[in-house]
């Protein structure tokens, strides 16, 4: 599943492209589904594009690997793009 154009830290209003952030909405859209063993985030760059630090980028990944890994799923990293 991909979603372009949202946020891993905080909800993205307004638009063109508003949405839950990534960290909000992993749960339902992941987890919550079966058969999911692996999951690939490339999301950040425009937490980046907001201000974010690379220290609360780190923070905010290190929760979404700690669930993940909770619900027994892989988390393989990526390259953030612009």
């Amino acid at each position: 599943m991909g979603i372009s154009g949202n946020r891993l830290l905080t909800e993205r209003a307004g638009n063109p492209y508003p949405g839950v952030a990534g960290l909000d909405r992993v749960d339902r859209e992941v987890f919550g589904r079966s058969g999911v063993e692996t999951v690939i985030p490339l999301e950040g760059i425009n937490d980046v594009s907001e201000d974010a630090t690379a220290e609360q980028l780190v923070r905010g990944y290190e929760r979404l690997v700690r669930r993940a890994h909770a619900h027994g799923v892989r988390v393989l990293g990526g390259t953030l793009t612009s």
